[in-house]
Formats: C-alpha cells, sequence, structure tokens
C-alpha cells in the first residue's frame, strides 16, 4: 500500500490539472508490412493509415476505441543494443492533454522531471516538402526503455478521422504492465504527470486505460503485457506480435 502522498505534490496535481490521455501508443517492429496485414485480417483493427514511407520513418495507424496503435519502423532507431536481435517491442507512447503543450512544459519546470525543449516534428508530403504536424515534449526520465512524450497536433485532421473511424473498432485498451520496479520517485513522476492512482498502485488515464508495474527476471520485453478486449475475448498483444 502507498503511504500518504505529500500534501504539497497533491496541490501540485491540482493546480495543473493535466489530467493526460494515451494519444497513441508506438509498437515497433521490423516487419511493418507482414504485422500490419496481421491487425487488419485477425484483429479486424479499422485503419487510420496504411503504411506510410514518411521519410525519416514509416508508420501505419489502427483504430481503438479509446486510443491509437501506430506500428512504426525507424532505420537507424535502435540505440540499446539489447533491442538488436528483437523483432519486436512497444517503444512508447503519446500523451494529449487540453492544456497546452507550452503551458505543460512550463509547469513542468517546477519538478525534477527531465525535459526536452518543444520540437516541431515534420513529415514529408508527396512531392518531397516537409509539412509540420504536432509539436512534442519528450519527456527523459520517467519509464526506462520507454518513449514518453506529450503532443500537440497543429490541425485536427487526424483527431476528426479517429472520431469518425474509431466508432467502428470492435476493441478497446484494458490495460498493460511495465516490465519495471515502481520506486517512489516513480510514483511521484507519474502523480506529476497527471495520471490517476490507487492505493494498489494501478494508474490510469483520463480515458481509464490502467497501467501497472512488475519487474520480471529479464529486462524484456519492456512491457509485460498489453490487453486489448472486445465483447467476446480479451487479448495480449505483446504475446500476439511475438508469435
Amino acid at each position: 500500500m502507498r503511504n500518504a502522498i505529500d500534501q504539497n505534490l497533491l496541490n501540485f496535481k491540482l493546480i495543473m490539472n493535466i489530467q493526460p490521455a494515451f494519444d497513441h501508443f508506438l509498437f515497433y517492429t521490423k516487419n511493418i508490412e507482414y504485422d500490419f496485414k496481421r491487425c487488419k485480417e485477425i484483429l479486424k483493427f479499422p485503419i487510420l493509415y496504411p503504411v506510410t514511407n514518411y521519410g525519416n520513418f514509416i508508420s501505419a495507424m489502427f483504430a481503438c476505441k479509446n486510443s491509437i496503435i501506430e506500428l512504426v519502423y525507424f532505420e537507424n532507431s535502435i540505440q540499446n543494443q539489447q533491442l538488436t536481435n528483437l523483432n519486436f517491442w512497444i517503444s512508447g507512447f503519446a500523451l494529449r492533454s487540453s492544456n497546452s503543450i507550452d503551458s505543460i512544459r512550463m509547469d513542468l519546470q517546477r519538478t525534477n522531471l527531465q525535459m526536452s525543449d518543444i520540437t516541431i516534428q515534420n513529415v514529408k508530403d508527396k512531392e518531397g516538402k516537409s509539412v509540420p504536424i504536432s509539436k512534442i515534449l519528450l519527456i527523459n526520465n520517467s519509464l526506462p526503455n520507454l518513449q514518453v512524450f506529450f503532443i500537440e497536433y497543429l490541425n485536427n485532421f487526424l483527431l476528426k478521422k479517429y472520431e469518425s473511424i474509431s466508432k467502428e473498432s470492435d476493441w478497446k485498451i484494458s490495460n498493460f504492465q511495465i516490465n519495471s520496479i515502481l520506486t517512489k520517485e516513480k510514483d511521484k513522476q507519474l502523480i506529476q504527470l497527471g495520471f490517476n492512482s490507487s492505493d494498489n498502485l494501478v494508474y490510469s488515464d483520463k480515458k481509464g486505460i490502467n497501467f501497472s508495474f512488475m519487474k520480471s527476471d529479464s529486462n524484456f520485453p519492456i512491457i509485460n503485457s498489453f490487453n486489448i478486449e472486445s465483447i467476446n475475448e480479451t487479448i495480449d498483444l505483446v504475446k500476439f506480435f511475438e508469435n
């Protein structure tokens, strides 16, 4: 059970009121065409975007009822040598808030979280020109081996498309478990980021996607389990992609 949280931290959370939602989850795969086909044919995920080469990365997006799953491949993305032999891993997630990304960064500067500067994410259009699509704020020290960042879209095109297509999905993201020890410092940082928390150390975003921590004997997979559920069944996507 968690000890009583410092009142200053609670006050900080009330002032911040970030209330993050998981905008999308990054599923790194070396076999993006094959995994895209499996997701489309077996899971029947509604397609937000088919496999597309954006110049510096390849991506495909699927809609669940409460978030987006993005398959992604980067040519030079492997910085941790322990990951080089893996064909798949869940590499991170994007958070979105009704607060502007500029105000989020300003407020988080009052914490011990390490952050990047706000950067503009660009993709290549059909003519090869760079098109700005979003603002990104990386959170650098919150979770090991996971890319965690806030995103603010520069237009509403993707959000409107998602709102329409997600209604067709049979699946919602239920919960996931991170392969790590939950320290007091991590607990504090997650609350500072605005996640809800319970006495049994389960955290959740604004949409009710739950996550928890459990350290295994190995450092991999980075995410022990990632469960999606429909009316009829629950599927662990870690096992799905590893098979």
